[in-house]
């Protein structure tokens, strides 16, 4: 299968800021058999300018919107009771960073934020009413292509992201009322940046 799109976003917020972006999404999904689908996608999306708050000295000022790109290749497969998915990716995202000048702390957008990573996610169908699932993530994650005022960035882990993490969770369905269930998650996350 073969998955092609244009996205067009007009945004627009009540301050008069606006922009337009077209962006594409891309997928292929090959199925060698009725339970395995191996996939690909690359998508670009528009993430509007965020307004400064105003513990900066530019607040109120609206950074400029950008552009994000994600693509990933991935299985996925169901065998009775038992589904697994696993992928790698790459995401790129603006960088948004806290800068001093003449004492005065700004917020500035300024190079890219690289995420690059795995996952691998599993659940099992232990009864009618049980399923138990448990997820993986390793993300290796950098600022890049920072201007030269801000080279000493380059290659640095950026904040808020933890090289593992993991999710386990399980679903129970109630017998005897039908149509509701109740779910519980355990998420770990690793050390990360503030």
């Amino acid at each position: 299968q073969l998955i092609a799109g244009l996205r067009y976003t007009d945004y627009n917020d009540k301050s008069g800021y606006r922009t337009r972006e077209v962006s594409p999404t891309l997928g292929v999904i090959y199925k060698p058999d009725a339970q395995t689908s191996l996939y690909s996608s690359y998508v670009e999306g528009l993430e509007p300018g965020s307004r400064v708050d105003e513990r900066y000295a530019n607040a109120g000022e609206v950074l400029d919107a950008t552009v994000s790109k994600q693509a990933e290749i991935g299985i996925k497969r169901q065998l009775g009771a038992l589904d697994y998915s696993a992928a790698i990716f790459r995401i790129e995202r603006a960088n948004q960073m806290d800068i001093m000048r003449g004492g005065d702390l700004y917020l500035t957008q300024d190079g890219l934020v690289q995420y690059q990573g795995a996952e691998f996610s599993t659940s099992y169908q232990f009864t009618n009413n049980l399923n138990m699932g448990l997820g993986f993530t390793y993300l290796d994650a950098t600022i890049e292509k920072v201007d030269e005022a801000s080279a000493n960035l380059e290659g640095n882990t950026p904040g808020n992201a933890p090289k593992w993490q993991i999710v386990g969770n399980a679903d129970y369905s109630l017998p005897y009322i039908p149509g509701l269930s109740v779910r519980g998650e355990v998420r770990y996350f690793d050390a990360s940046y503030a």
